[in-house]
């Protein structure tokens, strides 16, 4: 099998399972904005605690993976490793994005300020443009051994970092507030946003697995291209991001419009992060990428 069949397969997958995500992440809106019940305190600000939060793990978790794929590749230096460890950081920087936009949504009414640079807000925002200077490395760099090798460094300090950021609200004096659900005590919330919240962290990671999935085949089937085993029809992707680009601002207008003037902010918010994750990685659909009339070359 060549690595254009099996990333074709791959990506066939992958497509199946984020497309399985997105529709359960349409469930998970409508539960919390609808059936869940509003915060005694916060009001219906903190709805936006459930894209919000499973965002942020979902982030962790994918930089986790780089890093230890980072590690394995220094000790295996199989170039696939690499790939899949720069699928999870560019799925990691998308779920950060989403992490970082839905942050201030939620802390302004909350906090009364959009940021503040307490210690859990920091080292987040270090975390992701350390990994933004990871995909920009990669960019720059053309030599696959020195490109994976400089990488996996970066991969690995993120993977040490990401322990730091879990600790930081038991360290230091910080506005964030500490973890309801990830500690070791019984989790403080009560039932239905119990069970939002663990929908929506269960659709979140699918939605990795499937976005990774994806990621992961174009990885190999760039690989493929530079070894020329076939053509690519960039009209065509190019085309394909405009086309998700341009439903995903149509969908953003409809479910506004639908929504009552008090819950529009935090539905623009959602909507929009998941628009930006859905653009930026759902252009590895690759069948428009893929050029049929290429030959394969022996």
């Amino acid at each position: 099998m060549t690595s254009r069949d099996r990333a074709a397969g791959i990506s066939r997958v992958g497509a199946v399972v984020t497309a399985a995500a997105l529709l359960g992440l349409t469930g998970v809106y409508v539960r919390a904005l609808a059936f869940t019940p509003i915060e005694a305190t916060q009001g219906a600000a903190q709805k936006t605690y459930y894209i919000h939060v499973p965002s942020a793990t979902t982030a962790m978790l994918a930089i986790c993976v780089t890093g230890v794929l980072s590690i394995l590749y220094l000790w295996l230096k199989d170039r696939r490793i690499d790939i899949a460890a720069a699928a999870s950081a560019e799925v990691g920087v998308a779920f950060s994005v989403v992490m970082l936009t839905t942050g201030p949504l939620w802390g302004k009414p909350i906090w009364g300020t959009w940021w503040t640079w307490d210690a859990r807000l920091t080292s987040a925002l270090f975390l992701f443009l350390l990994f933004v200077g990871y995909l920009v490395l990669r960019g720059v760099l053309t030599d696959p051994g020195i490109r994976g090798r400089f990488c996996a460094v970066i991969g690995i300090m993120g993977l040490v970092l990401v322990p730091f950021i879990h600790l930081t609200v038991y360290l230091f004096r910080t506005l964030h507030p500490a973890p309801i659900l990830l500690k070791p005590s019984r989790p403080s919330m009560p039932g239905p946003m119990l069970e939002t919240a663990l929908m929506s962290w269960g659709v979140f990671l699918v939605l990795y697995v499937g976005l990774l999935m994806l990621r992961y085949a174009l990885g190999l089937l760039l690989m493929a291209f530079s070894r020329g085993e076939f053509g690519l029809d960039l009209a065509g992707f190019l085309l394909g991001i405009g086309t998700a680009g341009c439903a995903f601002g149509v969908l953003m207008g409809v479910v506004t419009r639908a929504t009552p003037p008090e819950r529009q902010s935090q539905t623009v918010g959602l909507v929009a992060a998941s628009g930006s994750l859905g653009t930026m990685l759902l252009a590895p659909l690759l069948a428009p990428l893929l050029d049929p009339r290429a030959q394969k070359q022996g």
